[in-house]
């Protein structure tokens, strides 16, 4: 049975290494892995609207029909022992609280995002059984340095100011809402290999609980 992982947290928390890194190292015990990176950009349309509701349903119908093609030897015929999925649509709920309507108080936008990820989960994404949901955190001084390092190598890449600061610092704060959440395991990414060891270590753990 295809054992499938997921990933969550802030741009620069390290999902994107772990996950290659992970990727590498069961590739390397014979497991076929297949990597997929969801949700790449979030549309800028307001939430609550028909056609926010229009976009968010269509694109997890499509994901899951990806998902369930891997797992079901879709793709080439080949069924995939590991998926591991770059974002998770807790990362969409999170992402999507900035498009709330002005009017509703910061105060009030951590509620909503719950409501809304408690809603989305019984109703769009729970055809998915993970193996396993991680929801990585970092030091913003690390996630910053990161960024602005992956900035100066990708010249493409807007310059990081104090807007886009706080900015990444609600999104951590509001992330962190999901913290005590029992089906998510929340890891503190202080040291980048000592994570790679304790996620790996998760993963084997469960592909070989059949």
């Amino acid at each position: 049975m295809t054992k499938i992982f997921t990933f969550s947290g802030v741009h620069g928390s390290g999902k994107t290494t772990i996950i290659n890194d992970i990727a590498n190292r069961l590739t390397n015990i014979g497991e076929r892995v297949f990597v997929l990176q969801e949700f790449p950009y979030i549309p800028d349309i307001q939430i609550g609207t028909i056609d926010f509701q229009a976009w968010y349903q269509n694109a997890m119908r499509q994901r899951n029909k990806v998902v369930n093609r891997l797992s079901r030897g879709g793709l080439d015929g080949e069924i995939f022992d590991v998926i591991l999925l770059d974002r998770h649509p807790l990362d969409v709920d999170v992402y999507s609280s900035r498009l709330f309507d002005e009017r509703i108080p910061k105060v009030n936008i951590a509620k909503e995002v719950q409501e809304m990820h408690h809603a989305h989960k019984d109703s769009i994404y729970r055809q998915i059984d993970y193996a396993g949901m991680f929801l990585l955190e970092r030091p913003i001084k690390d996630i910053i340095a990161s960024l602005e390092t992956r900035q100066k190598k990708e010249e493409h890449r807007k310059a990081w100011g104090e807007k886009d600061i706080e900015y990444l610092k609600y999104i951590i704060d509001t992330f962190r809402i999901f913290k005590e959440n029992p089906n998510i395991i929340f890891i503190d990414n202080k040291v980048l290999n000592d994570t790679k060891d304790l996620v790996f270590d998760y993963v084997i753990r469960r592909i070989r609980d059949e």
